[in-house]
């Protein structure tokens, strides 16, 4: 004989069954932290319905992507690409299931950087304190990899804004001397070079001129020669005015503004009537300091020149 089941008996079969599986659930970290590399990192993930993973940014990927409902943890590996910019980043994954989902924030370090404007710092001779202005966003020290002995670090005032401040000491060594400060915070470096003229006997003087450097036969005479410039078909010269004779001092191989320290190929000739008698000739000067209207440069043979500008 057949049986039957009633009706009502199969609805509650099926009732029965649907109450017997577990909630949608998913286990898996609230957050994940990669360095400026990216280097890719695991993590866990047990979920009991399919499921899948999205990213928000293209930088993040994951892999697996899906996945089936199982009670067996998945092993997920999430990948960043290396970051390049000086800003901390993040992107969100986001695992969903038909009925249920959960976010992982992830957090990308930024990369460090120390920029500046400034790689090569000129001072004139005199005791001084300079300051370097740099971009960071790392907290990083100062160092003196070439004259310590002259170039002291004062520490910061201040990617952030920051006022690197130094100290020179005078330079009475008679020549242009150099040195390298580094501010580093390891991967990140930055480099520049400090340039400081030397001090010279021309220094002490501020009326335009010819000078010994011991301090004698001066060319210029306070309040009897005046220093005036021209320029002939030849270039720019300097006139000397004497009650008599006057003497034109011919300056040649400035061009622009030269830089404090800066060292220029220059001829000097100072003409005495209509034959011309050569005073100085050198290889080279050396821009010791400079002023709105006044430039002090250094020549060979113990010879100093003020030019009015």
């Amino acid at each position: 004989m057949k049986r039957f089941i009633p009706f009502w008996s199969c609805i509650l079969l099926v009732m029965g069954a649907v109450s017997c599986q577990k909630p949608a659930a998913i286990s898996a970290p609230d957050s994940l932290t990669f360095t400026v590399d990216g280097t890719g990192q695991t993590f866990t993930l047990l979920v009991n319905r399919d499921w899948r993973i999205t990213a928000s940014e293209s930088w993040c990927s994951t892999n697996p992507k899906s996945g089936v409902s199982s009670d067996d943890p998945v092993t997920v590996t999430v990948t960043c690409q290396p970051n390049t910019s000086y800003d901390e980043r993040d992107a969100v994954l986001t695992i969903e299931t038909d009925e249920i989902s959960h976010t992982i924030r992830i957090v990308q370090a930024q990369k460090d950087g120390i920029l500046s404007d400034t790689n090569l710092l000129r001072a004139g001779y005199q005791a001084q304190d300079l300051v370097i202005p740099a971009e960071t966003n790392v907290d990083f020290t100062v160092s003196v990899l070439k004259g310590d002995d002259w170039i002291k670090p004062l520490g910061t005032k201040g990617l952030v804004r920051k006022e690197v401040s130094i100290h020179l000491e005078e330079n009475r060594s008679g020549a242009v001397r150099e040195g390298t400060v580094m501010l580093v915070k390891s991967p990140a470096s930055y480099t520049f070079q400090v340039r400081q003229a030397p001090w010279n006997a021309v220094l002490d003087h501020n009326v335009p001129g010819i000078y010994g450097l011991g301090g004698k036969n001066y060319v210029y005479e306070p309040g009897i020669s005046q220093l005036s410039t021209g320029k002939t078909s030849a270039g720019s010269f300097f006139r000397i005015l004497y009650p008599d004779p006057p003497r034109v001092l011919s300056v040649e191989g400035i061009s622009g503004v030269p830089t404090l320290t800066e060292s220029i190929p220059l001829s000097v000739r100072l003409i005495s009537g209509d034959e011309g008698t050569l005073y100085q000739t050198s290889d080279g000067a050396t821009v010791l300091r400079e002023s709105d209207s006044l430039l002090w440069l250094s020549l060979s043979g113990d010879t100093g020149l003020i030019l009015k500008k």
